[in-house]
Order: structure tokens, then sequence, then C-alpha cells
């Protein structure tokens, strides 16, 4: 892509980057942004979870969003890539089982529910 003298990027070639899926940046990005603006356009505050465990990097977690279901937390992950993968929820789940309630997946793929995880495509987070 093009940049100004300025070293910002010309709108133009952005687009085209997208529309020719050349973009070159974390795609998750956009899409945890699309998820963010629908999850408050239905009324949910905006909370994420981290936790860094110096010592063992393999106890890290990081949950995109947080929502509540009346007195129950549910954990939102985004997810533009593998979303078989939940090792974060999976954490938080069994650090704060009695508070946390349904988990959400939220991916390009079709809607599919197990174990307590609710994989739902982007385009139904309208309805949490």
């Amino acid at each position: 892509m093009r940049k100004r003298d300025n070293g910002t990027v010309l709108e133009e070639e952005v687009l085209k980057a997208i529309m020719f899926d050349r973009v070159g940046i974390n795609e998750g990005m956009f899409l945890e942004n699309i998820v963010a603006q629908m999850l408050v356009a239905s009324g949910h505050k905006l909370f994420f979870y981290s936790r860094v465990d110096k010592k063992d990097f393999q106890n890290n977690i990081e949950i995109d969003f947080l929502i509540r279901d009346k007195k129950k937390i549910c954990p939102v992950e985004v997810k533009s890539g593998q979303y078989k993968k939940h090792t974060s929820i999976d954490r938080f789940k069994k650090q704060y089982s009695d508070k946390v309630g349904k988990s959400y997946i939220v991916c390009i793929k079709d809607y599919e529910e197990n174990d307590n995880i609710v994989r739902i495509p982007v385009y139904m987070v309208f309805c949490l």
C-alpha cells in the first residue's frame, strides 16, 4: 500500500486492499470492532478480562468481551480464524465456574452449540 509523505495510508488504497483480500493486518481486529458495535447497539456495556501469569505464560487468559445474562457472566470470544480452540474460555470457566453462564464464540462459521459453548456467526451477535 502506498503511503503519503506523513506515513498515513491513502483511503483508496485501503479500500482496494480490503476488496482484494490483501489487507496484511490482523483481520480479527476488524471483526472485534464489528462485534463491539453490535453488542453496544444491543444495549450491552463492554467489559473484557485479561490475566497474565509471568511465571507460566500458558496460564494467561484473554476474553474479548464479558456480557451479563441476569446474574451470570457470559464470556464472548471473537475468532477470525481457528474457532474450535477456546483455551481462554475454558480457563475462565474453570476459575469462575459458579459465576459463568453460557460462553460464546463469535466466528464466521454456522451456529453450533456444544458443552455450554455457543458458536454463533457474526450476523447473530445482536441476539445476545
